[in-house]
């Protein structure tokens, strides 16, 4: 099992378009469980934390 975690505190459609690229380029994966939190740094800024677990092997960046 692996875990790949995005966050932002960017606007949602630029955190959405980074999960589904990183989709398309790992389509050989197959995922188990997808998490969302939040996360507070303490000066009034609120980042959105995803998790995407699953299990196959990530496409390398080198690979693309």
């Amino acid at each position: 099992m692996r875990v790949k975690v995005f966050s932002n505190r960017r606007d949602t459609p630029e955190l959405e378009a980074e999960i589904n690229s990183w989709l398309t380029s790992n389509s050989n994966i197959q995922i188990s469980h997808v998490k969302q939190s939040y996360a507070y740094d303490g000066k009034r800024v609120f980042y959105t934390l995803i998790s995407i677990w699953y299990t196959g092997q990530q496409t390398k960046v080198a690979d693309l």
